[in-house]
């Protein structure tokens, strides 16, 4: 439309009755992980996983809406990732020892 000059808002993953997560929320999400990931590596993988969720619990508080997000569908923080920082995810699934983050999230 002309004279309208405002960027759509570039969204990453959404469904059904759920709030989509922002590029930015994205982009915070692989940023806090990236930073968190050589903690994890210094601990068990089991001990990472608690970390990993701390990780996943305050990003999603952080962005209000998100945590619905995560909530309906875990596998969200992996869609996101993998569109966003997949080299992050395949070091946070090597560190944690898991298959899919999903699989390590617990309490959501």
């Amino acid at each position: 439309m002309p004279g309208n000059s405002a960027p759509a808002r570039s969204l990453v993953i959404s469904s059904p009755g759920v709030l989509a997560v922002s590029d930015a929320a994205a982009d915070q999400l692989c940023d806090m992980m990236r930073g968190d990931i050589p903690g994890w590596r210094d601990q068990s993988p089991d001990l990472g996983k608690v970390a990993f969720n701390g990780t996943v619990h305050n990003w999603a508080l952080r962005n209000s809406g998100v945590n619905a997000a995560v909530v309906d569908n875990r596998g969200v923080v992996d869609q996101i990732t993998t569109a966003r920082c997949p080299d992050v995810r395949a070091d946070a699934l090597r560190v944690l020892q898991i298959e899919s983050l999903a699989e390590g999230l617990a309490g959501f």
